[in-house]
């Protein structure tokens, strides 16, 4: 009865400790991610504070604030999920391969090389898709700025008739 009680109380604690450390790391990485957003905030509009008049009459308004918006939401999505995973991911291999050459060199080694090869197909498709994401950001940044200075200047576009020429426009986008 008595190493049954021990074990229950031996859990109890293990799990007390692993929801302080879970509240512990959500919280400390919602400080860390506000933080990286408001000085990247900060930093965007101060460079713009810099930017000469040129730059604003040769750039959308909405493509300026697709920035502002999706750039942004992207590398809080970074900051806030992808980061923290990460750094789990990297503690859970390290446990793992602890673990591994403790009980078995051979499955150790078979089991590097599959994550070698995983590494391998993974950082070419990576690569691959980072390229489209990229060409995505631009024209969601361009159609942004289309689509805002059409809706700015919509009684303008109703006035001079213009309504079928942005659809068109806008089929371009």
């Amino acid at each position: 009865k008595q190493p049954f009680m021990q074990t229950i109380l031996s859990m109890l604690t293990i799990y007390a400790f692993g929801v302080a450390a879970a509240f512990t790391y959500t919280h400390l990485m919602a400080i860390v991610t506000q933080g990286t957003l408001k000085h990247l905030r900060v930093d965007m509009f101060d460079k713009m504070q810099s930017l000469p008049i040129k730059y604003f009459d040769t750039h959308a308004h909405g493509d300026i604030m697709s920035t502002y918006t999706n750039d942004t939401d992207a590398i809080r999505m970074m900051v806030s999920q992808s980061m923290p995973m990460l750094v789990q991911s990297i503690l859970t291999i390290l446990v793992m391969i602890i673990m591994m050459t403790r009980f078995s060199i051979p499955m150790f080694i078979v089991v590097c090389l599959f994550v070698a090869g995983m590494l391998t197909v993974t950082k070419k498709f990576g690569g691959m898709s980072s390229r489209y994401m990229m060409f995505q950001q631009r024209s969601l940044a361009a159609e942004e700025g289309f689509v805002e200075e059409m809706m700015a200047g919509q009684k303008v576009v109703q006035v001079f008739c213009h309504e079928e020429e942005a659809k068109r426009d806008f089929l371009k986008y």
